[in-house]
Formats: C-alpha cells, sequence, structure tokens
C-alpha cells in the first residue's frame, strides 16, 4: 500500500514539474514576440526618423547653397568673388571695415 501512495506523488510532482516548465515555455514564447515586436516597431521608427533627418539636411543644404543666399552672404561678408579666369576685383577697405564692425556688434 506504501508503494502506490509513492507512486502517485510521484505522478502527482512530475505532472506539476510539467505544468511549471509548459508554462515557462509559453511565457518565454509570448515574451520573445513581445520583443520581436518592439523591434520592428523601433526600427521602423528609427526608419522614420532618418527620412525626417535627410529631409531637414535637404532643405538646410537648399537654403543655404542657393545663389541668392549665396550672394546675400558674399554682399554681407564683402568678399570679392569673380568667375573663374578673371582676376579678383579689389574690395574696398570701407565696405570691409564697415562689415567688420557690424559682425563685431552683434
Amino acid at each position: 500500500m506504501k508503494k502506490h501512495v509513492f507512486d502517485s506523488k510521484r505522478m502527482i510532482c512530475l505532472f506539476v514539474m510539467a505544468l511549471l516548465i509548459g508554462l515557462a515555455l509559453v511565457h518565454f514564447r509570448t515574451m520573445h514576440k513581445r520583443v520581436v515586436y518592439q523591434v520592428a516597431n523601433m526600427r521602423e521608427e528609427e526608419q522614420q526618423i532618418r527620412q525626417e533627418l535627410w529631409r531637414q539636411q535637404g532643405q538646410l543644404s537648399m537654403m543655404l547653397e542657393r545663389p541668392g543666399r549665396i550672394r546675400e552672404r558674399v554682399e554681407y561678408y564683402g568678399l570679392a568673388l569673380c568667375p573663374p579666369g578673371e582676376e579678383k576685383p579689389v574690395v574696398a577697405k570701407e565696405k570691409l571695415a564697415k562689415n567688420a564692425e557690424s559682425i563685431s556688434a552683434n
């Protein structure tokens, strides 16, 4: 009779252990799926942020490199620019001094 009780306790113990292992596997599987989903969302968000950055970089370079803006900066800083192959014109010293004063005042 004691052998029969011992076998039932062993069976119950094995059943509980199998149940706990099964629950742990289900938990780890759902956790893994959740992490994979989060990683996919983060990659998508990263791509959107990169696209926004590229768009802003393009806008900034367009603003800085457009001919009108270059002309404004040349005039503001009093630079002597000329087309390739021509001699550089002499810039009036008064204009350079005036621009230097306005820059130092800011």
